[in-house]
This record gives C-alpha cells, structure tokens and sequence, in this order.
C-alpha cells in the first residue's frame, strides 16, 4: 500500500517533533552564542528546519524578503535534518516577508518563550 503524502503546510507542528527538537536545539545554541538575538520564530516543515531569528543588532534588511542560510545535516550532533537560518531586525518583525517557500508570519511559531525554561 502506498503511503499518503502530505503537504508541509497542511501539516501541524505535532506531526513532526524531531524537526522542533531540532530547532530548539539550533535556537539554545543561538542564544548561546548571540544575546542579541531576542526572539526565534519556527516555520514548521516535515522536512527541514526553517528558523527566522529577530536581532536587535543588524544592519536593516536590504529588501522586502529574507534570504535564509542552509546548513547540512549534522545526525552526530543531534541535526538530522537540512537548517534554514535567517536574521532580520527587531524593528522589521511583520514588514519583511519570510521566504516565500516559508509560509507567511501567522504560519510561524514562536519558540522564544520554549527556550527560556
């Protein structure tokens, strides 16, 4: 029997919990390293993590769209799936647009609060 696909935007966020561990596992690591970032948003996917980070400490965005960076699985270090970052100011929250193949900011999740614990 073949197994039904589904698309990654009709899916919730509960359907795919190794990617969520991924990234609250990429969001630690950030907070870590960068205080200023101050919040973390998460476009759930089946397949990748998508993360768009808000920092009070950019240069402002130079268009309407945010380019994300990829980074390659890392299995050995608890990254089993391809990382999509992006960064955009505090102040650009709403007015600048997730990438397009992202969803849109009422599909994003906001892991801030997740992370604090």
């Amino acid at each position: 029997m073949l197994g039904v696909f589904k698309s990654s935007l009709t899916m919730t966020p509960l359907e795919y919990p190794e990617i969520k561990k991924q990234a609250l596992l990429l969001v630690k690591e950030a907070r870590l390293a960068d205080s200023s970032i101050v919040r973390f948003f998460w476009f759930p996917d089946a397949e990748q993590v998508r993360l768009l980070e808000l920092s009070s400490d950019l240069l402002p965005a130079s268009g309407d769209e945010v380019e994300p960076v990829f980074f390659r699985p890392a299995p050995e270090h608890g990254m089993p799936a391809l990382s999509g970052v992006a960064m955009i100011r505090e102040d650009e929250y709403g007015s600048i647009n997730p990438p397009t193949e992202w969803g849109t900011w009422d599909q994003a999740v906001d892991l801030t609060g997740e992370t604090e614990k």
